[in-house]
């Protein structure tokens, strides 16, 4: 991937029939490198893209559904994780009454990994007004309260996390003060959707 480019990601989705329990978001984490783990505890990274429902607060449908999103790279990813990334009792999730299986199984296919047009910019989805940079602060005024959102530099490593916070639009959320010269991405997550603006230190895009 290029850094600073948009990413469309998609894949369609079904419930296994037998699952007892379905989520409400399917992680996907980009990598510049293949990451190792030997055992069956969470990965302990932060996934750029969380996949929603388009038309459920859950993952319930046992028939194909797109689902898909947008993202910013950062440049050189070249390995792509699913899961959901969270400690088992952080996960949003609901028992299925009926199905016999006791955990949440899907299927995946057609995953596809598609570069946004330019004359697109960086829309992240629908045109998205939601999230504003403005001085040293961003705001949100997506129709949602805001869960996390988190504060990128180029090789992908996490300076800051918001969480939890507010979602109030009227309160500025106050970036950093002492970045280093670089790019930088910022991505913002609500129950129902996920929004990411990159910008330089000295003057944002």
């Amino acid at each position: 991937m290029e850094a600073g480019d948009s990413y469309r990601v998609s894949m369609h989705y079904a419930l296994a029939p037998p699952a007892h329990m379905a989520i409400d978001r399917i992680g996907v984490y980009f990598a510049q490198d293949s990451l190792f783990q030997d055992d069956l505890y969470t990965i302990e990274v932060i996934p750029q893209v969380q996949l929603f429902s388009p038309d459920s607060g859950y993952l319930v449908s046992t028939d194909w559904v797109e689902l898909a999103d947008t993202f910013m790279a950062i440049g050189n990813e070249r390995w792509m994780i699913f899961g959901t990334f969270t400690h088992v009792d952080d996960v949003n999730g609901i028992v299925i009454p009926g199905f016999p299986l006791g955990a949440a199984y899907y299927y995946f296919d057609d995953i596809r990994v598609e570069p946004v047009d330019a004359g697109s910019g960086i829309a992240e989805g629908p045109v998205k007004p939601s999230l504003e940079l403005r001085g040293d602060a961003f705001y949100w005024y997506g129709s949602s309260p805001l869960t996390d959102a988190m504060l990128f530099d180029a090789t992908g490593r996490v300076i800051r996390q918001w969480k939890p916070i507010h979602g109030s639009a009227e309160l500025p959320y106050m970036l950093p003060t002492n970045l280093a010269t670089g790019v930088y991405v910022l991505s913002v997550f609500s129950d129902t959707e996920r929004r990411s603006v990159s910008f330089v230190k000295g003057g944002r895009d």
